[in-house]
């Protein structure tokens, strides 16, 4: 292909003048796919904030502590990732942990098990 023929990246659509791949047939990213995963990775990173935002608001005093990952594989297949929330409810710092794959999945689950928990709350408050 010469340099004023275009192309689409076959991953992204991005249009390019040059090929993704290099002379072995290995995948180069184009400019678009280095696009796409910054903007995942800003996407996901928001989450991420904002899921511990949540977390840290529930209850005054509340905080979130994010545990190491597991840098080798597991023999037993325990989580690689886990986070614990001490809520500080009436002076109780027993923590909460929730265990996953990665820390997104943590904290996923740390906040519908929160949304479950208010949810709950809520139910008891309007039953006599």
């Amino acid at each position: 292909m010469s340099s004023s023929e275009t192309t689409r990246c076959p991953k992204c659509g991005w249009i390019q003048n040059d090929s993704c791949f290099d002379a072995g047939g290995a995948y180069v990213p184009c400019a678009g796919c280095l696009v796409a995963r910054v903007v995942e990775r800003a996407e996901k990173a928001e989450k991420v904030v904002t899921r511990l935002h949540f977390l840290r608001n529930r209850t005054e005093g509340a905080y979130v502590m994010i545990l190491c990952s597991n840098p080798s594989p597991d023999p037993h297949n325990q989580p690689d990732c886990a986070i614990e929330i001490y809520p500080n409810r009436a002076g109780q710092w027993q923590p909460e942990r929730f265990a996953g794959a990665t820390v997104e999945e943590c904290l996923r689950q740390a906040a519908e098990a929160t949304k479950d928990e208010e949810v709950m709350n809520q139910q008891g408050t309007d039953n006599p």
